[in-house]
C-alpha cells in the first residue's frame, strides 16, 4: 500500500493528482518517508483540513511493523520542528488534539525514534507561568509513572519544550470512555433496540471489578484519585480497562497543592475548595474537607457510577452546580430507577448502596 493511500478523497483533485510528486519532495525535504508526518505537512501547507487530518490518523491506526523506510529515522536531516511542534531531543511530533481537561490538552503524537502513536498531554498556554499548576500537572505526571498496574494508563516520559511546556506521553488507548458507552446504551433503547441486559451487565461487572482492583492499588499505595467519573474511565477495543486523568490525585497524609481552575457545569472537574466532579463528590469532597480525604471517597464515587452504568442515568442530579453540589454535601442521591423501566437486579443495588 502507498503510504498516502489513506489520503484519497480527503484531498482535492489536484492535489491528489501530484500527491506522489508532493511526498517525493517531503521525503527529500524532511529526511523522512513518514505517512502520518506528511498528513501533518499536507495540513499545515493547507492542502488537507483538520477534520481530514483527523480522519487520516484515524485511518490508518498502528504503523504497519517492519517496514524499514518507516523505521529508518535520519538525525542528519532537517528538523521538522518546522511544521511539527517538538521539544528539543525527543521525537514526539503532535498530529491532532483529542481532548483537554483543566490544565492541559491531550493530543494524538507519534513516537518518531519507536514508530509508535502515543497520547500527549501537555499544560495550557494559560498555565505555562502559574507555578502552582504547573506543580499540580508535574504531581499528576509523577504519581500516574508510580502507579504501575494493568487498569492504570502507563507514562512513558515527561518533555519539556523550548517555550517552557510541561507535557507527558502516554499509551495511546484505542477505545470509549464509559461515559461513551452509556450514551451508545441509551441511544439503543431509544431507537428500539436495547442491548442484551444480562450480556450488558456481565460486561459492566467485569469493567468495574478491574476499576476496582485500580483503586485499590493506588490506595495500597496512599493515592486517592478524587475525580472517579465515567468520562475518565477507558475501555479498550479488546476489553482493556484503564483509569485516566489523575490530575487531581493526591498521596494521602501530603498538604493539599495550590492552584485553582474553576469549571461551571456539574460534567467539569472543580479545583479549589472542593476538588473533584460534583456529581461524583463524596460528601466530604462537596464540604471541601481536603485533608481528610480517603479511600472511602473514591470507593463513593466508585458506587455512584455502578448505580449510572445499572440505571443510564446519573446518580446525582440538579439544575444548576450550586444544587448538584448541596445534594452531593448532604450525600443525597437518585433512587435508583432505570432509565427504561428496565428491572434492576436487588443484589447489585445494594452493593451500591453499601458503597
Amino acid at each position: 500500500m502507498n503510504p498516502w493511500d489513506t489520503l484519497h478523497g480527503l484531498v482535492d483533485e489536484e492535489v491528489w493528482r501530484s500527491i506522489s510528486e508532493q511526498y517525493a519532495s517531503f521525503q527529500q525535504t524532511m529526511g523522512t518517508g513518514d505517512p502520518d508526518l506528511f498528513a501533518q505537512y499536507l495540513h499545515r501547507t493547507g492542502k488537507l483540513s483538520k477534520p481530514a487530518l483527523g480522519e487520516v490518523i484515524r485511518r490508518r491506526g498502528r504503523p504497519e511493523l517492519g517496514d524499514p523506510k518507516t523505521l529508518r529515522h535520519r538525525r542528519d536531516a532537517p528538523d521538522a520542528a518546522t511544521f511539527v511542534p517538538r521539544s528539543p531531543e525527543q521525537g514526539y511530533a503532535l498530529l491532532g488534539k483529542v481532548g483537554e481537561g483543566s490544565m492541559g490538552r491531550v493530543y494524538v503524537a507519534k513516537d518518531r525514534d519507536l514508530n509508535r502513536k502515543v497520547a500527549f498531554k501537555q499544560i495550557s498556554a494559560d498555565y505555562i507561568s502559574d507555578e502552582r499548576i504547573r506543580t499540580r500537572f508535574l504531581n499528576e505526571a509523577q504519581i500516574t509513572a508510580q502507579l504501575d498496574h494493568p487498569n492504570i494508563i502507563p507514562v512513558y516520559s515527561l518533555e519539556v519544550n523550548q517555550a517552557g511546556k510541561l507535557g507527558y506521553a502516554m499509551k495511546l488507548v484505542e477505545g470509549k470512555t464509559l461515559r461513551q458507552l452509556v450514551l451508545e446504551a441509551r441511544a439503543g433503547w431509544e431507537n428500539g433496540q436495547p442491548l442484551d441486559l444480562a450480556k450488558r451487565r456481565s460486561e459492566l461487572i467485569e469493567i468495574v471489578l478491574k476499576v476496582c482492583d485500580a483503586i485499590g492499588y493506588a490506595h495500597s499505595r496512599n493515592v486517592v484519585h478524587r475525580d472517579l467519573k465515567p468520562d475518565n474511565i477507558m475501555v479498550g477495543a479488546f476489553g482493556e480497562v484503564y483509569v485516566m486523568d489523575w490530575g487531581l490525585a493526591r498521596v494521602m497524609g501530603t498538604p493539599e497543592l495550590g492552584g485553582k481552575v474553576s469549571g461551571e457545569h456539574q460534567g467539569l472537574t472543580r479545583v479549589g475548595d472542593a476538588v473533584g466532579t460534583p456529581a461524583y463528590m463524596s460528601p466530604e469532597q462537596a464540604q471541601g474537607k481536603n485533608d481528610s480525604l480517603g479511600g472511602g471517597s473514591d470507593q463513593y464515587a466508585l458506587g455512584l457510577i455502578l448505580q449510572e452504568l445499572l440505571t443510564l442515568q446519573s446518580a446525582v442530579l440538579g439544575k444548576t452546580v450550586r444544587e448538584v453540589m448541596k445534594a452531593a454535601a448532604n450525600g443525597e442521591r437518585e433512587v435508583p430507577r432505570h432509565r427504561y423501566n428496565a428491572a434492576l437486579p436487588p443484589e447489585l443495588l445494594a452493593i451500591v448502596g453499601k458503597a
